[in-house]
C-alpha cells in the first residue's frame, strides 16, 4: 500500500458497518439493503471488505525448494498410489515420474496460497481490535450477544489453526 492510498482505505474502513453480510435465498444483502439491481452476492460492504483484506494482506511466498519438495511428495504419492516403483538412479529421468510430476503442478496450482503463522494470527488480531472499537462506539453491546460472541470465536478459531500448523510443521 502506498502512502496515497492509505487516506482511502482509512475512509472506506471508516465507512464499513460492522454487521457481516446476511444473504437471503436471493442472494441479496439484508443487512446492509444490497444487491438489489446489480449481481447477487455483491453487496458493497462485502467487496470492500474484501478490497481491503487484499490490500493488507501481506505477499507470502512460500520458498522454491519447500514448493518443489511438496511436488516430488505428491509425485511421490500419486505414483505410489498407481504402483510405480524406480530402481535406483533411473526415477530422475523417467518421463513416467515427469508426468507425475506435472500432475503435481496441476494439484498445487489449484491449492490456496500459504498463509504464515504471523500473518493468521495477525488477522486473529485485527477481529479483536474491531471489536474494541465496536464495544468503544457502542458501549450498551451486550459482550455476549451473537455478534460478539462469533467475532470472538471467530479470532479464537484463528489461533487454533495456527497453533495446529506451527505443531504440524514441527512435527514433520
Amino acid at each position: 500500500m502506498t502512502d496515497q492510498t492509505a487516506p482511502l482505505v482509512a475512509l472506506v474502513r471508516d465507512f464499513l458497518d460492522p454487521d457481516p453480510c446476511s444473504f437471503d435465498h436471493h442472494g441479496y444483502c439484508q443487512a446492509h439493503a444490497a444487491g438489489f439491481g446489480g449481481e447477487p452476492m455483491s453487496c458493497p460492504h462485502r467487496r470492500a471488505r474484501k478490497l481491503l483484506d487484499d490490500l493488507a494482506a501481506p505477499a507470502v511466498q512460500e520458498p522454491a525448494t519447500d514448493r518443489a519438495a511438496l511436488r516430488d511428495r505428491i509425485a511421490e504419492a500419486l505414483a505410489d498410489a498407481d504402483g510405480w516403483k524406480w530402481a535406483p538412479g533411473f526415477k530422475a529421468q523417467s518421463p513416467t515420474w515427469h508426468g507425475y510430476q506435472a500432475r503435481a503442478d496441476a494439484v498445487l496450482a489449484v491449492l490456496p496460497a500459504p498463509t504464515d503463522r504471523a500473518a493468521v494470527l495477525s488477522a486473529a488480531d485485527a477481529i479483536d481490535a474491531d471489536m474494541e472499537r465496536f464495544f468503544a462506539e457502542w458501549p450498551d453491546e451486550a459482550r455476549n450477544s451473537p455478534y460478539a460472541l462469533g467475532k470472538r470465536d471467530a479470532a479464537n478459531e484463528l489461533r487454533r489453526m495456527a497453533d495446529e500448523a506451527q505443531q504440524a510443521g514441527e512435527g514433520q
